[in-house]
């Protein structure tokens, strides 16, 4: 398995463990499956810089992963 570290800034707080993620590059970005957080800090007034480790999938896994993520919360 390959896995890629990650940076984003987003409202989202609670960016879990297991959830699918895009992970945005100047290649045109990767997907991938939250591993490990290893840093959460505010970026702004209402915004956090989150840092972790993703394992990399395919996009069609990615889309599997938000449909069964999708279907869990609903």
């Amino acid at each position: 398995m390959k896995y890629s570290m990650f940076k984003i800034i987003s409202y989202a707080r609670d960016l879990q463990i297991g959830e699918p993620i895009f992970i945005d590059d100047d290649k045109g970005g990767k997907h991938g499956i939250v591993r490990e957080i290893v840093s959460v800090k505010w970026a702004d007034c209402d915004r956090v810089e989150i840092r972790g480790i993703a394992t990399l999938i395919t996009k069609e896994e990615y889309k599997k992963e938000l449909e069964k993520m999708y279907n869990e919360k609903n």
